[in-house]
């Protein structure tokens, strides 16, 4: 009976997480302001320890415009307009945070875990890659969200939300560490990536 009891109450948790998540979309967090302060570090887009009163000593903050927000989505989301509002260093945990809130994937995943993976993924991002870094990834999760809902392919594929929610996860570390030189250059040059893999074409 006990352990019924303890089932029911974490049901009921989960359920009630489920629903405050989904009051506090971000179309609600959009309405009053047209410039937001929406944490990207610490704290969740609907964390409810961030209040009104919450100050840059409590939190770190990256202001960017509803537009942006609202468009991420959209085939004509530019990319290269947020990155110049938030830095390349934010844009990837930014979009994924927009994506993971919007598709409600919070309710089975715990955000701070997601944070700790965010950041050993995006420190495996070379900064010095002209073109297999952090933006790129950034690019390519916000060119799936498109397909996913102007496509409908969810609906169409028979996707859950575990299959949309590893998608967006493959698109975040699909270039991870990724050297930025070709495969042949890296056998022929005995790369330890293609010691490793035995001289086969091992990047994407």
């Amino acid at each position: 009976m006990e352990i019924q009891n303890l089932n029911l109450k974490e049901s009921e948790k989960k359920k009630e997480r489920s629903t405050n998540i989904k009051e506090r979309d971000l179309s609600e967090l959009t309405t009053s302001n047209p410039t937001l302060n929406i944490t990207l570090t610490k704290k969740c887009l609907f964390d409810e320890t961030v209040s009104d009163e919450s100050t840059s000593e409590d939190v770190s903050y990256i202001q960017f415009s509803e537009d942006c927000i609202k468009s991420i989505e959209d085939p004509e989301f530019n990319i290269f307009k947020l990155k110049s509002e938030i830095g390349e260093e934010n844009i990837l945990n930014t979009i994924t945070c927009y994506l993971f809130t919007s598709n409600g994937f919070y309710s089975f995943i715990q955000y701070d875990k997601l944070e700790a993976f965010l950041q050993c993924i995006e420190s495996g991002y070379l900064k010095e890659n002209p073109y297999h870094n952090e933006l790129h990834a950034a690019d390519v999760l916000q060119t799936c969200a498109v397909f996913l809902k102007w496509g409908q392919l969810k609906s169409k594929l028979r996707l859950t939300n575990i299959d949309v929610c590893s998608l967006l996860i493959s698109c975040v570390i699909h270039d991870f560490k990724h050297p930025g030189k070709t495969n042949m250059f890296l056998i022929n040059s005995n790369h330890p990536l293609a010691v490793k893999y035995n001289g086969k074409f091992f990047l994407g």
